[in-house]
């Protein structure tokens, strides 16, 4: 009875030992204790004991399995081992079926064999047999599960038989006793310690001196930073990387800013520069009209220091002002286009002492001025007007004609001299002069080039007959002629084909009259004459040559004799295009040929007669390029006979 006292004091102090350990489940009131009789069918009465595994991989984990409700029969040991399931078919146990439900789980006693042994790992669940026969030293059977787990954690639960008395005794942690390190921080010790597992019990404390603090980088902090006027400060600041205390802080003096002026106002604290004052515009932009496509310029001048300048612009002369993105200068340029025609523009003058706003100025845009005509050099006879022309387009265009004397450089405006064309006498005084006539519009100025007036004594060619147009046979002649008066004429025949509009000079062909044949090249050719001498030149009309392919007689008619009364035969043979044949007839002893009406073929066949005895005939044969006669040849009627 006194051991039975002392095993159920063992067991009790076994679980006061290990509460800290075990779970909330683990630790209520209700799970079943030492001494508790959960009942077996055909077994011995006596008292339960709880035995307790702990989790190798979590110690907070602790499982509580009542066991050992009675003893049973001796059984043989088990040849291997099993795993721990809720149906433990394990050789030499039996399964007290009924078990106990607690906190979701469910508990069984196993029944040991006398004289048994048991362990049960604690890494894989496993159960294992000590040994059979009487065991009297814990040690033993310690030591001897030490040696079959292999290395595995676990504690170690038996039973042993004295003088047929079942004893229950709680093996120790068979694993060393658990390493407890608390580090030591940058002010305070640490320690380490061993703890048994199921004792508590502490050993071999080593205390683990303070670290000390470590410096890091300096960081800068800005608690006053300066200002414009006033000084300030910042504080240079070292913690500890470990535990991040301040472990050494200066404090640096910082001089003012001063004060950064834009356009007179500072960018920190908006103060106005002293010497700036309110802006004053001292010049105006100006209307300005230039040719499309040229630029235009405005410019404004205003006093007051730090200026700003922001051109606007306006769509005609009335309307909302619009700022012009970049354009922040005292000037702004730009091309004048159709679209900018009639704007209006004006610059905003700013500084941080107030605002001034240009007048408006207007931009006229106009079409461009361009010359036409440049003046021609000409040569006249002394007293005979020379004249020179310019021509030019564009708006409101004026005219001025300049001249220059031989040798000189300078140009003179000729007062009155302002038309387009400009014509006066060719005198000695003049011979030599250059003149150019200056053109300028509300927006460009052009200056024409120049022309030079050549005097001379002798007298201008006039031309008195023209050439006139010539139409020839395809290999025919063709003849052009001039006439002309004045001094010394020379002659320069000129040729333009068909088609075309430049005229160009035949070479050698200098003399007032020209002849060559008419082809195929040459039909619808234009021709005219130059003629020229010291006075001047002057240019025939133009006469057109016109080139045709005439029908070709081949074979002529042939006089004939016939009897009075008897059939007259006359036939003509032609080559060429549409031909067309018309007979005529000549009576003895006159010039002039008749049409004979109605005998319009190839061949003509009459009777002879004392009329027409001694009449000849002849076939004009024509297209529609012209016509040709043949030869004429004569009937001659006999007697009849």
């Amino acid at each position: 009875m006194r051991k039975r006292v002392i095993s159920l004091l063992f067991a009790v102090l076994f679980v006061f030992s290990v509460m800290p350990l075990l779970p909330v489940a683990a630790r209520n009131s209700d799970l079943p204790v030492a001494g508790t009789n959960m009942g077996s069918e055909g077994a011995d009465s006596e008292e339960d004991i709880i035995l307790y595994f702990v989790d190798e991989t979590d110690s907070e984990n602790v499982f509580v399995y009542p066991s050992l409700t009675a003893l049973s029969d001796t059984v043989a040991n088990p040849e291997s081992d099993e795993n721990l399931n809720p149906v433990f078919p394990y050789p030499g146990l039996r399964l007290n079926a009924a078990g106990v439900e607690y906190g979701g789980f469910r508990y069984y006693s196993y029944l040991l064999s006398s004289n048994q042994f048991s362990y049960i790992s604690l890494s894989n669940g496993q159960v294992g047999n000590v040994a059979s026969g009487n065991r009297t030293e814990s040690l033993a059977a310690r030591e001897l599960a030490r040696q079959n787990t292999a290395g595995q954690r676990y504690a170690v639960f038996y039973i042993r038989m004295v003088n047929g008395v079942r004893t229950a005794e709680l093996g120790e942690d068979v694993w060393p006793d658990r390493l407890i390190t608390v580090p030591p921080s940058c002010t305070e010790a640490g320690y380490t310690c061993y703890v048994g597992l199921f004792t508590g019990a502490i050993r071999d404390r080593k205390t683990l001196p303070a670290t000390g603090h470590t410096g890091g980088e300096p960081q800068e902090i800005y608690n006053n930073p300066p200002s414009c006027t006033q000084a300030g400060s910042y504080d240079t600041v070292v913690c500890c990387v470990t535990c991040n205390q301040v472990i050494r802080r200066s404090t640096v003096a910082l001089n003012p800013l001063g004060h950064e002026y834009i356009n007179g106002v500072c960018t920190r604290c908006g103060a106005v520069k002293p010497s700036v004052t309110k802006p004053v515009i001292t010049s105006q932009p100006k209307s300005v009209c230039v040719a499309i496509g040229s630029p235009a310029s405005f410019r404004v001048a205003a006093s007051g220091g730090d200026l700003c300048y922001q051109w606007q612009y306006r769509k005609g002369d009335s309307g909302s002002w619009i700022n012009w993105s970049g354009k922040t200068a005292a000037s702004v340029s730009f091309n004048g286009t159709s679209t900018n025609n009639g704007y209006q523009y004006r610059c905003r003058v700013s500084n941080g002492a107030g605002v001034a706003v240009s007048d408006a100025a207007t931009l006229r845009v106009t079409a461009k001025l361009t010359i036409t005509s440049q003046p021609k050099s000409t040569t006249v006879t002394l007293g005979n007007y020379a004249s020179f022309n310019v021509a030019a387009t564009g708006e409101n265009l004026r005219y001025q004609w300049q001249y220059k004397k031989p040798g000189s450089d300078t140009w003179i405006n000729w007062s009155g001299k302002t038309d387009s064309a400009l014509s006066f006498k060719g005198a000695s005084t003049n011979n030599g002069y250059q003149y150019r006539c200056v053109v300028s519009s509300d927006a460009e100025i052009l200056e024409s080039d120049a022309a030079t007036l050549s005097v001379t004594s002798s007298v201008l060619p006039s031309i008195t007959s023209q050439p006139k147009s010539a139409t020839v046979a395809l290999g025919s002649y063709a003849s052009f002629s001039v006439t002309a008066t004045g001094t010394n004429p020379s002659y320069q025949w000129q040729y333009k084909k068909r088609d075309s509009t430049t005229w160009t000079n035949w070479s050698g062909k200098t003399d007032a009259t020209i002849s060559f044949k008419g082809t195929s090249t040459n039909n619808a050719y234009q021709y005219r004459c130059v003629v020229s001498n010291d006075a001047g030149s002057v240019t025939s009309s133009a006469a057109t040559l016109t080139v045709v392919v005439l029908p070709s007689i081949t074979r002529q008619p042939k006089s004939v004799t016939v009897a009075l009364g008897r059939p007259a035969t006359f036939s003509v043979t032609a080559t060429g295009e549409n031909l067309r044949y018309q007979w005529q007839y000549k009576k003895p002893g006159s010039d002039t040929w008749y049409n004979w009406s109605g005998k319009t073929s190839a061949s003509i066949t009459f009777n002879g007669t004392s009329t027409n005895n001694g009449y000849q005939y002849r076939c004009v044969v024509s297209n529609d390029d012209g016509s040709v006669a043949s030869a004429a040849a004569t009937l001659t009627v006999t007697a009849s006979g």
